[in-house]
């Protein structure tokens, strides 16, 4: 109900004489919103709002109801208004028969969304189905369309490998289902036809099997058979520039760094299976490179490009410069291509040499012809043909490779600065390590007479016991006549000829028994090298009897091992039924050894088996011992006649010259001398020298591997060297320079050995302390050899190029990892606690045999400088205060020797080793 002042605020009506009339006249607009329950008027001029109460009546008969007026009373008998009544009533009527069915399903409805708006999860769930099922059908339109669409192909599909369109029931086109390509089974190599999805090569490295079923699992749309086919992989064929088709996987040469094969990281390169069939690539086994009669990995190709690219071959359709390629078959037409090239251009006569049924027998099979040689029908244009300026912007893809270097000479033909340059690179040189390894040259030293010979080859002829045996298994190595029991000589399935020392064979048949050892040496403390079987009875057996598990613990009841070098030079071992018996020398409790508790004055040890200095003054030894291995590998004497009857050991000061630091510098030297004049003068080196010089840097590193102790020895008692006299030379009618002769002091020496560092290095080579940052085998090595053969009293008054002879053969040898060298993982044990005569320094006890705080040597050498400036570290090398038994035991008895070999000579029972000059004093 409005007021008159309402309804003139609502509309533009001036006052009437009815409020009613007025109000039925004015034009408003009404809007209702439910959820505030207001209802708002909106007229010309202003915006009235009501709200409405909890019984708001949506019903429009009662909001309007029709009041008895006078005009409606005079109206009684009109036919409309009583028929108007009448429906009213009636509509009353079935409103209140249908109101509580409506309030009924207002609540269900209420109930229903309530339910449904808390359970989300559900929601969600019914949502993703709806999604799902949507996919599901556009997933199956999909490959409705890409069935019909393969169907299509197959009828029109050649095989990618050899053109070839036909099939056979035993030789079907396959397809691969992620990149589509086709290929014959028998081309491919596939054995059976695939009852699931099959995938190529490529694909399957790349994992796309796992994508096209993790699609499928999750119904992902797929996509159209069109955007499939044009996702290329990522890969491209390493000689040709096309970059779709079927691909096989290539070998990659691993490379080898300090001795160790790198893992490979760089990415795999591919070929065309049909590239790898016209350029004969050969398949090989992908871990090691070898060569078998069939697999899914095809050799390096990458010598065989370097040919083409080196040649400056040209395809003449795409005009690359990339790849391999074939001639084209007209004589004396010199034209080459990409034999995916000449297929792709439509130009060329291409014959392969399968087809669906097989090899193809014809003279024409597996060539190819240039457009110039080609024949074809007029309106003959195969399908998919590439015009030529399609071929040469896809062989502009590929940026021009440049030209590798041309591949080095045969080592012999070499001269210095080619060998040189040649071995500075470090896959030539790991290359020339496995060449003097693999190729019947021997690198190695037999580790019983310390000579080495020529390795057996593999062939299935007589084995020769004379030659030098190496194990296949531990690398060890010795010759035949050398052992005392034969070592295991087979020849495997490859008619390779393998041997198996007594040790390694031992382990392979007794590794699973409940008692079984490792074998070692009990004689020594060397871990590795050859061993043989070594026997001790015990004298009295009778109180072992009752004690059987106490027997077996000894070295009378269990097999013992030992060197075959330890066994023989002992005077109290022998050889019976083709082991070593060391009964003289294990005591009766069988547990340990006769005087094991004497020091080895080199490795500083109290334990196993020494060996007296067998130097004689005045009928009394030398007193200093060392272990067999120990002496041998430190450059000491260790030495035997030749009839090997007698067997000798001798001390640093009483070594003989051969075996002088100096004078194996010399014999390297006289080896490269002796070639040279082979030679006529030129500087060709042949394999057989080179592998000479590198046994015998084997020899000189082994030694400065122990300079940390016997450098000491060195510093208080000088060196044993003599000179090297030619023929019809007399040392009293030479100079000294002549005779290249140093004159050095006690305190001379002691500045020497300081300044190249020499103790130092010593503990950084049996360390192998160079290995342990980038390319300190290389410069920083290579520093410290020049240090230490700068230093004239050592080495003598060596030339500039003799200094670098020696500096870049030695680092070379070093890097070589040779086990022979007694270095890293190979070093023998020494004393590591303060003891008389052990292996540490004297006032600070700290090692001599470790760098610890000590700086490596070459490491911070000036440049343009030989020596290291301001380098102060602790060494035993010339102290007054400390005696020279620290190493030598006995000061009287070193006062002694001291005097006898400078001033009582006479009374030797061996002449002096300084009166014993002679032009064949060493054979090479």
């Amino acid at each position: 109900k409005w007021s008159h002042s309402q309804l003139n605020n609502l509309t533009n009506v001036k006052e009437v004489s009815s409020p009613d009339k007025s109000a039925r006249e004015a034009k408003v607009r009404v809007k209702v919103d439910k959820s505030s329950s207001k209802v708002s008027v909106i007229g010309k001029k202003k915006k009235t709002q009501m709200v409405l109460g909890d019984t708001w009546n949506w019903n429009i008969l009662r909001r309007f109801p029709l009041s008895p007026t006078q005009d409606t009373l005079q109206e009684n008998n009109d036919t409309v208004f009583l028929e108007l009544q009448e429906r009213q009533s009636e509509l009353l009527k079935a409103e209140e028969s249908i109101l509580p069915k409506l309030w009924s399903l207002y609540k269900n409805a209420y109930t229903e969304r309530l339910n449904f708006e808390s359970d989300a999860g559900k929601r969600a769930g019914v949502k993703s189905e709806l999604k799902q099922y949507k996919r599901l059908l556009e997933r199956r339109r999909e490959e409705q369309k890409a069935w019909e669409l393969q169907q299509e192909q197959e009828e029109n599909a050649v095989c990618d490998i050899c053109y070839d369109g036909e099939s056979t029931g035993e030789n079907r086109i396959i397809f691969c289902d992620s990149c589509n390509i086709s290929v014959h089974q028998s081309c491919y190599g596939i054995e059976k036809v695939p009852s699931e999805d099959y995938f190529c090569h490529a694909c399957l490295y790349f994992k796309r099997e796992k994508r096209e079923n993790s699609t499928e699992n999750q119904i992902i749309p797929h996509q159209s058979t069109e955007t499939k086919l044009s996702d290329p992989l990522p890969t491209f064929c390493e000689v040709c520039p096309r970059r779709q088709g079927a691909f096989i996987q290539t070998y990659i040469k691993p490379t080898k760094k300090r001795g160790k094969i790198v893992p490979k990281q760089l990415s795999p390169k591919w070929v065309h299976v049909v590239c790898a069939k016209w350029h004969c690539f050969q398949f090989v086994d992908p871990s090691s490179g070898e060569v078998v009669d069939n697999g899914n990995v095809v050799e390096d190709v990458t010598e065989f490009k370097n040919y083409y690219r080196l040649n400056d071959y040209q395809c003449c359709l795409c005009e690359g410069m990339r790849g391999c390629y074939i001639e084209c078959k007209a004589e004396d037409c010199d034209k080459w291509m990409h034999v995916t090239c000449a297929r792709s251009s439509g130009l060329c006569n291409v014959y392969h040499g399968n087809d669906h049924l097989g090899t193809v027998e014809s003279e024409k099979a597996w060539s190819l012809f240039c457009p110039e040689h080609s024949t074809f029908e007029p309106d003959h244009i195969p399908a998919g043909t590439r015009k030529l300026e399609k071929l040469r912007d896809l062989a502009k893809t590929f940026p021009l490779e440049p030209k590798p270097e041309p591949p080095p000479k045969e080592f012999h033909r070499m001269n210095r600065k080619e060998r040189t340059k040649y071995l500075a690179n470090p896959e030539y040189e790991e290359e020339f390590f496995e060449k003097i390894k693999n190729k019947g040259i021997d690198t190695t030293r037999c580790e019983v007479c310390n000579m080495h010979g020529i390795i057996l080859e593999n062939s299935s002829d007589s084995f020769n016991e004379s030659g030098l045996l190496t194990c296949h298994v531990c690398g060890s190595s010795a010759h035949g006549t050398c052992l005392t029991e034969k070592w295991e000589q087979i020849i495997d399935e490859k008619k390779q000829h393998k041997v198996t020392c007594t040790r390694c064979l031992y382990v392979k048949e007794n590794k699973n028994d409940k008692d079984f050892h490792i074998p070692d040496c009990h004689m020594c403390n060397k871990k590795d090298g050859a061993l043989v079987r070594a026997v001790a009875v015990p004298i009295a057996s009778k109180k072992w009897k009752t004690k059987k598990s106490a027997f077996k613990r000894t070295l009378f009841g269990r097999q013992i091992w030992c060197h075959p070098v330890c066994g023989m030079w002992h005077p109290k071992c022998n050889i019976s039924q083709g082991k070593i018996d060391c009964t003289a020398i294990v005591m009766a409790n069988g547990s340990t050894h006769i005087e094991s508790n004497q020091t080895c004055s080199l490795c500083g040890l109290k334990n196993k088996i020494k060996l007296q200095c067998a130097h004689t003054v005045a009928k009394k030894k030398c007193p200093l011992r060392f272990h067999l291995t120990c002496a041998r590998q430190a450059g000491l004497e260790v030495s035997h006649d030749d009839t090997c009857e007698s067997f000798t050991m001798k001390c640093f000061q009483h070594s003989n010259c051969y075996h002088n630091l100096r004078a194996l510098l010399e014999d390297m030297i006289e080896v490269v001398l002796k070639e040279k004049n082979k030679n006529g003068g030129r500087t060709n080196m042949s394999l057989e020298c080179a592998a000479n010089i590198f046994n015998m840097g084997v020899k000189v590193l082994q030694t400065l591997g122990w300079a940390w102790q016997w450098g000491e020895w060195w510093v208080q008692l000088g060196d044993t060297w003599e000179p090297l006299l030619e023929d019809g030379q007399k040392e009293e009618e030479m100079t000294k320079e002549q005779l290249r002769v140093v004159d050095s002091t006690k305190e001379s020496r002691c500045d020497d050995a300081r300044r190249c560092r020499l103790a130092a290095f010593g503990a950084a080579l049996r360390n192998r302390d160079y290995d342990k940052e980038e390319d300190d085998d290389r410069e920083p090595l290579q520093r410290a050899l020049r240090a230490v053969l700068s230093t004239p009293s050592l080495v003598g008054p060596l030339q500039s190029n003799e200094i670098d002879f020696f500096t870049d053969w030695l680092a070379r040898v070093y890097r070589s990892r040779s086990p022979l060298l007694g270095f890293g993982n190979e070093k023998i044990p020494v004393e590591e606690n303060w003891t008389e005569g052990s292996c540490v320094h004297f006032h600070d006890k700290s090692p001599k045999f470790v760098l610890n705080s000590r700086t490596l040597p070459g490491k911070q050498t000036t440049k343009g400088k030989v020596f290291e400036e301001s380098v102060n570290e602790a060494d035993d090398f010339c102290p007054d205060d400390i005696p020279l038994n620290i190493v030598l035991r006995s000061p009287e008895k070193m006062h002694l020797q001291s005097q006898n070999i400078h001033n009582s000579q006479n009374i030797s029972d061996e002449p002096d080793p300084y009166e014993r000059r002679s032009k064949a004093r060493r054979q090479i």
